[in-house]
């Protein structure tokens, strides 16, 4: 079973993770992509379809933050809709998921940390879990993925 993960930002992340087996997650693939520019909609389509291709059972988005800009909440939100109704007509279904929530599980007391620190220790974890050295928009999609593989029925 595959799970997807969407780190949604205006630079996305994005991976799919096998359910793991024996204890050990197997990372499908991964990328990033630019949303901006107007290309939301064509990337949330794309990447819909590519889910669809991969036979993946559940993407997680990252539910915007509400922080202190209120711009960056409507970017944010105006994003997620955009994957949801791009998956949502794919027929693959979604769930929002706090950065908490996974963060929490996947780092433990790393989740935690403040900004930097926290995508730092997201960086080590994935390069321990996969072996291979994600960037950090990466890294988070990948361990939101690997939460969704290990919480999930």
């Amino acid at each position: 079973m595959r799970f997807m993960g969407v780190d949604v930002a205006t630079m996305c992340g994005w991976a799919v993770v096998d359910k793991p087996s024996r204890g050990k997650a197997d990372l499908f693939t991964f990328s990033v992509c630019n949303m901006g520019n107007g290309l939301a909609a064509c990337h949330a389509t794309m990447l819909a379809a590519k889910a669809l291709e991969w036979k993946v059972r559940l993407v997680g988005l990252e539910e915007p933050y509400l922080g202190e800009n209120p711009r960056s909440l409507k970017v944010l939100a105006r994003l997620v809709g955009r994957f949801e109704q791009a998956f949502g007509e794919a027929g693959i279904p979604t769930m929002l998921v706090p950065a908490q929530t996974w963060q929490t599980a996947v780092l433990g007391r790393f989740g935690g940390m403040k900004r930097e620190e926290r995508k730092k220790a997201c960086r080590i974890w994935a390069k321990a879990m996969f072996g291979l050295d994600l960037d950090e928009d990466a890294a988070d999609a990948a361990g939101l993925a690997y939460h969704l593989a290990t919480r999930r029925p």
